[in-house]
This record gives structure tokens, C-alpha cells and sequence, in this order.
């Protein structure tokens, strides 16, 4: 275990939180006003998209006119863990912040202690003297005061990217900083000015974790220095989840694997339908988890017809388009209730095998005869209704069909007379069963529960009878 793969997460009591927050309304109209207009991160009304997008803009801009242009991406070690209270409280006092709200933000940061718990274990009382509280209502706008000082350093300098006469050197989300520039010299000046600002406000930018990459057709390749330490160019990184490279295009098929691979990770999970989930609840998963993950960004990115030709087809192939049947709404989260209802969605589908399939497709070399009751062909009707072998599971369940039906449609054998029994039993809600019968949604719902059940038990006694012919 390596404490460094760790980042805290504060927990804060309810009085902690309603003070934060009411500091919070009180002191972010005068730092907002203030802020660097690179920053987009925790931000009312912008995201970590509004930043993509500034980056995605800038190269088309430049490939337009057919011009270089370098990304450098920045990455601060512990940013928010490392944040010096005495630079922050410094520089919240010149920007207004003063007065009580300013000592009570002071005190609420002095002589502050943390505990941890692991295993449901917790430590004693550790002093902190650095950083914010990650997960407290504060923690991310000041940080954001904090790394102000850089983005205004940058701003100043008048070097780098821009689009028009709008200067977009270091579009940010909140610690990651993407400077974009069209040489090395530019690259390398810019770099040093973060350099300078991070060394006055001690905090520090890891070489090994910041990447430079030409983001449209580039003949250069250079190096730039931070310090001593080389950060050389690539072909590619990810910046804010996205692939960045010389094409500026979404990569299609870096998604449709993203979109399996989260796929096949929930599966161990339970999102199977043999490990009994419903698959309308794992339908809410894949549109909730996988579908979010394997789109984000893509509407930020140049992408071509194909490219959403293709990611439609994985839709396709995963699911089917509309409602779910009335056999999966009233289906439970259980194993065994899953597998009452795929037996049952077999028959209604036609994809049940039967020994009127089994003779259909192998031009009839097979018999179409029932091989329990020997008596007629084994179609749907047969072993549903008719067959004398399955007589005694089936009579089990007409009890339960006529309780539900009593008053609603004369007698189980008026059912039978008018061909309404099979229609009832594989989909209670088709078209000829509503008219004939008025059933209230409860007893859709009980009818369901009663016909799954009628119809795995002819299921499991068939394959019982005909265990020595399989």
C-alpha cells in the first residue's frame, strides 16, 4: 500500500457544512469578478467541456491557417493537498476578503486536525498545516484564488494562442493547465513564467506527468525545460479524458472499446440477466454509466458521418429500441424470477424449440410428434394447452389463473372456447385480451407473476421428460 495513491476526502459535520456554505454566498461576488477568465473549472455555468472546447476551437482555428500549434500539458503534484494557508489568506485579503468573514475563514484553517479511518479503523489526531479540505464546500473556490496568481501571470505575459484578438494561452480546469502556444519559444517562455509563479506560491509541477503535443501538422520537434528537468514532445496525451493529437478528431474506436470494456466490468458486478437483474434495471446501467462514459466529449471533438454511423451501431447491437414488454416491467431482481421470464419471452418470441422447429429446420428428417404424449404435433397450442404429459403442472396453475380472472371474463373454459387462453398466457396485454377482458394494472401484474411461473414449470417437466433425448 502506498499512502501517495491516496487523496483524502473530508468528511464534515452538518454545522461545518451550512457555515461554508453560507461563507461561500457571501465571498464568491467578490473573488468571481477576479478570476481569470482561462479558468472554466467549478465555475457556475461552464465545465471541464468548455475547456475541450477551447482547445478543439484554437487548433481548428490554426490548422485553418496552416499554422503550428503545441499543447503543454501541466500537472501539479498534490495541488490542492499542497496549498500554503498563508500565501491563500494573503492574497484572499488583497482581493477584498477582509474584516470577520476574513478571520473566520483564518480560524477555520488554524490549528486544524484530521483523523482517518480505514477498515473501519480510525487514527488519532494528525495537525494540518497545508491544503484545503477536498470535499468541504470551500475547498474548490479556494483553490481557485490560489491558482489565480498563475492564469494572471499568463494573461499579462500577451504571448501564445489566441483566436481573433481573444488571448486563449492556458485555457484551465481548475489544476490542469493546458498551455497553447505555435513555437518553442513561446512553449518555453510560457513554461517559465508557471515556473516562477509556482516557485512563489511553493507549489510544484510534476516534469514526468506533463506532456507536449502537437495538436495540428507540425514539422518541429523540440523540447522545453522546467528547470532542469526535460519534458520532450509525444504523439499523443489525454488531457481533461480526452485524446489529444495532430488529427484533432474523436477516435472512434478508442470509444467502442471503452463502451465494452465498462460493459464486461459491471458484469462480474450483476449486470446479467443470469445473475437475476431485471434488464430493464440493467438498461437504467447501461444508459446511465456506459453510454455517459463512451460519449463524453464528443461533442467538443471533430467527428465525421461514420463516426456516429458507428457508435450507433453499438446502441443497436446492445439493445433493443422502445419500451420494455410487460413480461420484463413486473419481473423482480431474482435469479430464478429472471429466468421464469427468458424461458416465457422465448415462447413469445418463437425462439423456444419445439419438435415442430426442430422438423421445420431440418427439412423434415425430424419428427414434427410430440415425443412425450405421442399424440400430435408439438407446436406452441400443444404444449401450452394440449399435451396429456405436462396435464398435471398445468393443472396446478389453473386455480391461480381463475382467482385472478373471476368476474372478469365468465370461466378459465370460456377463456379456452373463445382462443384467448394462449394469447393470455404468453402476453396479457396484446390488443384482442384488453378488449375481451378489462384488467385493472394489479391484475396485469399478477397474471404475469402466474404465467412466468405456469410457464417454466411446463419448461422444467418437459425437459425432465425428455432428458433422454437431449
Amino acid at each position: 500500500m502506498y499512502p501517495e495513491n491516496y487523496r483524502g476526502i473530508t468528511v464534515t459535520n452538518t454545522f461545518s457544512t451550512v457555515l461554508e456554505s453560507l461563507l461561500k454566498d457571501r465571498i464568491e461576488p467578490t473573488l468571481l469578478p477576479k478570476q481569470s477568465k482561462l479558468q472554466r473549472g467549478f465555475t457556475e455555468k461552464a465545465s471541464s467541456l468548455n475547456t475541450a472546447f477551447i482547445v478543439t476551437q484554437t487548433a481548428d482555428c490554426y490548422k485553418e491557417l496552416l499554422r503550428e500549434l503545441f499543447l503543454l500539458t501541466l500537472d501539479a503534484q498534490k495541488a490542492f493537498d499542497k496549498l500554503n494557508h498563508e500565501i491563500l489568506f494573503n492574497n484572499l485579503y488583497h482581493d477584498g476578503i477582509c474584516g470577520g468573514i476574513w478571520i473566520l475563514l483564518r480560524n477555520l484553517y488554524r490549528n486544524m486536525s484530521i483523523q482517518v479511518k480505514w477498515n473501519n479503523s480510525l487514527s488519532g489526531e494528525v495537525k494540518v498545516t497545508q491544503g484545503v479540505r477536498q470535499g468541504a464546500k470551500l475547498s474548490t473556490m479556494l483553490y481557485k484564488r490560489y491558482n489565480n496568481n498563475i492564469l494572471k501571470a499568463l494573461e499579462r505575459s500577451d504571448i501564445g494562442a489566441e483566436i481573433g484578438n481573444i488571448k486563449v494561452m492556458a485555457p484551465t480546469c481548475a489544476d490542469d493547465i493546458a498551455v497553447l502556444a505555435e513555437n518553442q519559444h513561446e512553449v518555453q517562455a510560457l513554461l517559465d513564467i508557471v515556473e516562477n509563479c509556482t516557485k512563489r506560491d511553493l507549489v510544484t509541477i510534476n516534469p514526468n506527468k506533463s506532456d507536449l503535443v502537437p495538436i495540428t501538422k507540425c514539422q518541429s520537434n523540440f523540447s522545453v525545460y522546467l528547470g532542469k528537468d526535460e519534458i520532450t514532445q509525444k504523439s499523443e496525451t489525454k488531457h481533461l479524458g480526452l485524446i489529444r493529437n495532430s488529427k484533432n478528431k474523436l477516435n472512434t474506436e478508442d470509444r467502442l472499446k471503452l463502451a465494452r470494456k465498462t460493459l464486461y466490468a459491471l458484469l462480474g458486478p450483476g449486470l446479467h440477466a443470469r445473475k437475476g437483474m431485471s434488464p430493464i434495471v440493467a438498461y437504467k446501467i447501461w444508459k446511465t454509466d456506459v453510454i455517459p462514459r463512451a460519449l463524453y466529449g464528443i461533442e467538443v471533438m471533430n467527428f465525421t458521418e461514420s463516426d456516429i454511423l458507428k457508435l450507433e451501431r453499438l446502441q443497436l447491437k446492445s439493445h433493443a429500441i422502445g419500451n420494455a414488454h410487460q413480461i420484463w416491467k413486473s419481473v423482480p431482481n431474482c435469479h430464478i424470477e429472471v429466468k421464469k421470464a427468458e424461458v416465457k419471452a422465448r415462447l413469445l418470441t418463437g425462439t423456444y424449440t419445439l419438435q415442430v422447429n426442430k422438423a421445420k429446420f431440418s427439412n423434415n428428417k425430424e419428427t414434427a410428434k410430440c415425443k412425450m404424449c405421442l399424440n400430435d404435433t408439438e407446436d406452441l397450442e400443444h404444449f401450452l394447452l394440449l399435451c396429456d404429459s405436462l396435464d398435471r403442472r398445468r393443472t396446478e396453475k389453473t386455480l391461480d389463473h381463475s382467482k385472478v380472472l373471476y368476474r372478469k371474463k365468465g370461466t378459465y373454459k370460456d377463456l379456452e372456447k373463445d382462443g384467448l387462453l394462449m394469447k393470455l398466457i404468453l402476453d396479457s396485454t396484446c390488443e384482442s385480451v384488453r378488449t375481451s377482458i378489462h384488467l385493472k394494472k394489479d391484475n396485469y401484474t399478477d397474471i404475469e407473476q402466474i404465467t412466468r411461473t405456469f410457464c417454466y414449470g411446463l419448461h422444467v417437466r418437459r425437459t425432465y421428460l425428455l432428458k433422454d433425448e437431449i
